[in-house]
């Protein structure tokens, strides 16, 4: 009796063994797989890498516009021999640098010189260009019993055809003073500003009326 006793007692406590390992691997094994769930999920959770994006080329810039064509060239010449008073070819090269400098401001009319010319050479050479105006001045001396005035007469003339696109004259300054040594008087220098000064002003104011006439015409 004391044999199967303790035969019946190590079977219990095999029996008992045997469940506690098989427990313990059945919980090594649920553990296992939980964690080996957890980490597929933390892998399926986990944010991709950032796909590499190309960094973007700023636009081109907009070219700047193109300047306009030019409305016309303008040829400006004078005539410098047109007077026995030698003072008078400097006043005509005042005048044209004058009158040449003020159309270049313009964004709408090209100028070139053209020197010293007659009014005939003037109009042949307008007749031999085939889109260039010729703007022609001669610096002229009145006078009248109280005094003696200078004035630049200016003729614009057409390509081709030579004819008078527009033409005028300015008066420099106000008063002139005495008679000059050869017989002819010439303005004052002491008035407002110096002669020099004057004539290259009524040269821009030649220049003005030329472009405002071109501006009109060309816009019809």
């Amino acid at each position: 009796m004391l044999l199967e006793r303790l035969l019946q007692s190590l079977s219990e406590k095999r029996f008992k063994a045997l469940l506690i390992v098989c427990f313990s691997m059945i919980l090594s094994f649920s553990e296992a797989a939980s964690a080996q769930s957890g980490r597929k999920n933390k892998n399926a959770s986990s944010p991709q890498p950032p796909v590499a994006v190309e960094p973007k080329t700023d636009a081109p810039a907009n070219p700047p516009p193109k300047k306009a064509a030019p409305l016309a060239t303008i040829i400006v010449g004078g005539d410098k021999n047109g007077s026995t008073l030698y003072t008078l070819a400097y006043y005509v090269e005042d005048a044209m640098a004058g009158c040449m400098d003020r159309i270049k401001e313009s964004s709408r009319l090209e100028t070139i010189g053209g020197g010293n010319m007659t009014r005939k050479d003037a109009i042949d050479r307008a007749k031999r260009e085939t889109a260039s105006y010729v703007l022609w001045l001669e610096v002229r001396t009145e006078r009248d019993p109280a005094q003696t005035n200078l004035t630049i007469t200016y003729y614009v003339f057409t390509p081709q055809t030579a004819k008078i696109f527009t033409s005028g004259h300015v008066y420099v300054g106000d008063t002139t003073a005495s008679t000059g040594p050869v017989g002819v008087g010439v303005p004052s220098v002491t008035k407002r500003m110096p002669i020099d000064y004057q004539v290259k002003e009524a040269g821009r104011e030649i220049a003005d009326r030329v472009v405002s006439k071109f501006l009109v015409v060309k816009r019809n």
